[in-house]
């Protein structure tokens, strides 16, 4: 196994955790500010 490979492999493991951490984030923002504007929409 080269050393250089797994570098490369960890790199990309940690690009991927870090991307669907970030979008799972926007997505919880998202939801909380449209359940926003339909509270605020409701009264």
């Amino acid at each position: 196994m080269d050393i250089s490979f797994i570098l490369i492999l960890a790199l990309a493991a940690g690009a991927m955790f870090l991307m669907t951490s970030r979008t799972r984030k926007q997505q919880r923002e998202a939801q909380s500010f449209r359940s926003n504007l339909r509270r605020a929409r409701r009264s």
